[in-house]
């Protein structure tokens, strides 16, 4: 093909030979407030969102996040469409502000729609950090609706009316996840399912409200239930009666505080039973099991416990985890036709549970075992006693066997050389120190050669049988492969290992030193919080040119040397997250480096104790601090960085991960240190060219400020409108500025200011005397999120009067980032208006408005030919 003919076919519009048909397809996979903006892309797309067989509405998809316009966008599409039939409505309305009884009314009116349109799947979400005192009752409608045949409801405020005769013609799939449900409602719910075939009904009841619920589906071939209680009363169980005569699968999960009533006389084929006796309170927390609970009620849990299992008891495939003491195993019913186990063992508890299971299952054909260790406490092994006689199962039918989660204790060996020595007829055993869902929780306690010698001189009672170990050595495996991989001239690293709960893990990774001395290796990227480093020395990381390392928690032992040797690093990033009583010294030594960012985020509340980060970096062209100046840097090196970032954040985690406002909520007394050491760093880059800055109130004084002889240009941000005397002081401090860019922030924590910024405290006061800075060297000024404030408005004339050699002013309502906080206090016009008539110190100065008055979603719909019929 010639290079003309390429052009050709370079230039086919392929996007506009798709059939709308296609189009409407692709659309209906995205939420459709995404699939309403290609009308933007392309004139011919104006109505086609309109036609969408799947509409996905999702108040978190939605640009704003004000609940007025995400219900206005939804009452807007569903108004607008034309006469296509509704295939799949997705709803998902989650701890929206301000939902009001309207509200409810709306939603209700939104599902009455879509069923008049042929309605076939819904997916529906409602839920709010805390109950309302309204609630939902789903739509009779939807109830009759005859074409819809899957259901998904999620919610915590919804009522549900009786179903009766006529109710789900077509309904064949039912999901209901419903937190704290009205239980009254509920109970009638799931009566009258006349083709249903999968029902999964998730439910968190409060113990003092008492169910009986009954499901009844003569089709039904699917069921799950899972309970998961809140508060603490035992006295009272709950009923699930269920009549289900062509039930095939059978999931429960509970904390045996319910009674189950099958009243068909068909066994399931395949049963899956987890007995959990937690519970949780009101603030989700678990309690570890019942004996931290109650005692007395440890008969009546294992009577119901085993009533279920009895209830099964021909069932073929059985999967069963039960919590100690949940289930005795003297409560085990004959399983006379039971092929397939799977046994969970918590703990290493359930040994007991484990023989009498073998005793009474003279069918079985496959054995899986799976050793957990549950995330409350490290226990104990349980001794193990064989059965005085030899299992039937073992001598005549089962043939395979599936140890996941091994670790080769004592007792594991123990039950795993008795199955493999009587496994009459056995074909393979499979010993895995993963779980199913390969993960790895700790390191065995033997080494893969251990186990395999130890297995190989075990004696077999099947000549045929063969074992097969699967290991995993945990935070081992990690090292041999960072090893391997540096032993093949690795050049880029990117490692992330990442736990979420590091104090579930007992061990932890230290970097092998091979990947130290690593000769080829150049970029390296580490992200943990359960590393621990080896100290540093000469001959470390001989090629690395660019570090990233981030630690949650982190070793602070280790890592105090470990930035101390680094010959030709030229980029380091630090981002740590240390608890404030883990106080660190440490060294950054690279006489290379020219770019350096350090990031502290504190967990706890200790403020005595500052840590201390030395700096020898004589090359150093671009440093960048964040910090909740609880830290001194020491900067060894004479050579000032031309460009600085320093962003001082007060706030501090605790160890819920929650902010504190700032330092006022916590502490007083500390202020002064606080300013000192931020005042400090600021002194030590005094010489700067380039300043970016970040104060948040009372971090940092104006009066602290040092002269700032060569600053060429400052980025200031003001948070809540505070840090004018800063501005002040920075002006008057800085005689060869030329550019200065601000930006005005609330925090995250507080939006209170916008009612009291024309209060004393937020009030400017303009230097006494006009900076050199105004009068000789400033020519560019940028201000973002202006809002058009009374303050902010003094500010800007001021600059814009006294800039005698000011070129260009502009004042923008958007960050830098193009995000829109909220409307301006005056509209284009307004602001435009004042500054057209403001004496100019320059006159040839330009201003600049760039205005955005935040995404009004509701005037986008309603305006051109976008959304023309």
């Amino acid at each position: 093909m010639d290079s003309e003919s390429k052009r050709q076919v370079q230039g086919v519009d392929r996007i506009s030979a798709l059939p709308y048909a296609l189009v409407c397809h692709i659309l209906s996979f995205i939420p459709t407030v995404y699939a309403v903006w290609t009308t933007l892309l392309y004139r011919r797309w104006n109505n086609l969102w309109r036609s969408l067989p799947n509409l996905d509405f999702n108040n978190e998809d939605f640009p704003t996040k004000r609940t007025d316009d995400f219900m206005e966008f939804v009452d807007c599409v569903l108004a607008s469409r034309g006469s296509t039939d509704i295939r799949k409505l997705s709803l998902h309305i989650r701890h929206c502000e301000n939902f009001s009884t309207g509200d409810f009314y709306r939603v209700h009116r939104w599902i009455c729609a879509a069923t008049r349109e042929n309605l076939v799947e819904l997916d529906f979400c409602l839920l709010f950090e805390s109950r309302q005192n309204d609630e939902l009752e789903l739509p009779l409608s939807l109830f009759k609706c005859k074409t819809l045949e899957v259901l998904s409801v999620q919610s915590n405020c919804i009522t549900y009316p009786a179903a009766t005769k006529g109710c789900f013609p077509s309904l064949k799939v039912l999901d209901v996840s419903d937190f704290r449900p009205d239980v009254d409602s509920m109970q009638k719910f799931f009566s009258h399912f006349p083709v249903l075939e999968e029902l999964n009904i998730y439910a968190y009841p409060c113990f003092y409200n008492v169910f009986n619920i009954k499901v009844s589906a003569p089709e039904l071939k699917t069921l799950r239930i899972s309970l998961d209680y809140f508060s603490h009363n035992y006295m009272r169980p709950n009923n699930i009666f269920i009549n289900a005569p062509k039930l095939e699968n059978l999931e429960v999960t509970d904390g045996v505080l319910t009674n189950y009533s099958l009243e068909s006389t068909r066994c399931p084929e395949r049963t899956k039973i987890v007995y959990s006796n937690r519970r949780l309170n009101n603030d989700y927390w678990f309690i570890q099991d019942k004996d931290d609970v109650f005692e007395d009620e440890a008969p009546r849990f294992t009577i119901r416990a085993a009533a279920l299992l009895e209830k099964v008891q021909n069932v073929k495939c059985l999967s069963l985890e039960s919590r100690p003491k949940c289930l005795e195993a003297c409560c085990v019913p004959a399983l006379e036709y039971l092929v397939k186990l799977e046994l969970a063992l918590l703990d290493c508890y359930n040994w007991e549970l484990l023989t009498e299971l073998l005793k009474r299952s003279p069918k079985l054909e496959y054995l899986g075992l799976e050793h957990k260790k549950t995330s409350f406490h490290e226990s104990l092994e349980r001794e193990w006693n064989p059965p005085e006689s030899v299992p039937i199962c073992l001598a005549s039918s089962l043939k395979t066997i599936c140890v996941n989660g091994f670790k080769g204790r004592r007792y594991e060996m123990e039950v795993a050389k008795y199955l493999l020595n009587h496994g009459k007829v056995l074909n393979t055993m499979t010993i895995s120190t993963k779980d199913q869902f390969g993960c790895q929780d700790g390191r065995p306690y033997k080494t893969e050669e251990e186990l395999c010698k130890e297995f190989h001189a075990c004696q077999k009672g099947s000549k045929i049988c063969r074992v097969n170990i699967i290991y995993d050595a945990g935070f081992f495996s990690f090292e041999k492969w960072i090893c391997a991989a540096t032993r093949k001239n690795l050049v880029e690293l990117d490692f992330c290992l990442w736990f979420v709960s590091s104090s579930g893990q007992n061990d932890e990774l230290k970097l092998p030193l091979s990947f130290f001395k690593c000769k080829t290796l150049e970029v390296l990227s580490l992200l943990s919080n359960c590393i621990t480093y080896p100290a540093a020395t000469k001959g470390c990381f001989p090629s690395l040119k660019v570090f990233n390392v981030s630690d949650f928690r982190p070793d602070v032992d280790s890592m105090q040397k470990f930035f101390s040797h680094f010959p030709v690093l030229e980029e380091l990033t630090i981002d740590a997250h240390p608890y404030f009583y883990n106080v660190f010294n440490i060294k950054v030594s690279a006489p290379e480096l020219k770019t350096l960012r350090i990031s502290l985020d504190y967990f706890s509340h200790n403020y005595m104790r500052p840590n201390n980060i030395f700096i020898n970096t004589p090359k150093l062209e671009n440093l960048g601090v964040t910090d909740g100046v609880l830290t001194n840097y020491i900067l060894e090196s004479k050579r000032c960085p031309e460009r600085t970032t320093i962003e001082y954040d007060d706030r501090c985690r605790n160890d819920d991960d929650d902010w504190f406002r700032d330092k006022d909520d916590v502490f007083e007394d500390e202020a002064p240190r606080f300013t000192n050491r931020a005042a400090a760093l600021l002194a030590k880059v005094q010489n700067v060219k380039y300043l970016s800055l970040d104060s948040r109130p009372k971090c940092l004084e104006a009066w602290c400020v040092p002269a700032l002889e060569n600053l060429g240009e400052l980025d200031l941000v003001l948070r809540d409108c505070y840090n004018r005397e800063l501005l002040t002081e920075l002006l008057k401090r800085s005689p060869k500025l030329e550019y200065l860019g601000l930006e005005h922030k609330n925090t995250s924590y507080e939006l209170i200011y916008d009612e009291v910024e024309d209060t004393p405290e937020h009030e400017w006061n303009p230097p006494e005397f006009v900076p050199m800075c105004l009068s000789s060297s400033l020519k560019t000024i940028c201000v973002y999120r202006f809002k058009g404030r009374r303050y902010e408005m003094e500010v800007a004339k001021y600059l814009l009067n006294y800039g005698e050699v000011l070129n260009t002013m502009t004042i923008s309502t958007k960050s830098r980032f193009n995000t829109q906080d909220g409307c301006p206090y005056k509209t284009e016009e307004e602001i435009c208006k004042e500054f057209r008539v403001c004496q100019k110190g320059s006159k040839n100065c330009q201003v600049n408005i760039i205005y955005d008055a935040g995404f009004d979603f509701s005037e986008f719909l309603s305006k051109g030919s976008v959304f023309s019929s």
